[in-house]
């Protein structure tokens, strides 16, 4: 992986709640231009980092955005997990589209408590 991809790893981790949360989801999209370029295990290497929700996140950036271009490589995309439980949040992800309104917008907003 490039040295950006572990600066913005890095980054992303430092961050908390929603920006966290956008910065995984970026993260994502990174992931999906790098797989549209025939780099299909950069799935693996910029959205297995941080915690459940940052792979959730990472996936929901890349996935979506995929689909747009080829349903085929989203799947293929999955085949690089091997542990059920990363599967299934990749499978989720994966039947996405990128205009998909069915999605936790929740995640993305700011607790309208501050």
């Amino acid at each position: 992986m490039h040295r950006l991809g572990y600066f913005v790893i890095h980054r992303c981790l430092s961050l908390s709640d929603v920006q966290r949360h956008g910065c995984f989801h970026g993260l994502g999209i990174l992931a999906a231009y790098h797989m549209l370029g025939g780099i299909l295990d950069t799935i693996n290497n910029l959205c297995g980092a941080g915690d459940e929700m940052d792979k959730v996140m990472c996936l929901e950036g890349a996935l979506p955005f995929v689909n747009v271009y080829d349903k085929n490589l989203a799947r293929a995309a999955c085949e690089v997990y091997i542990a059920d439980d990363e599967k299934a949040v990749c499978l989720k992800a994966q039947k996405m589209t990128n205009f998909d309104m069915q999605r936790d917008f929740e995640r993305y907003t700011i607790d309208s408590r501050l």
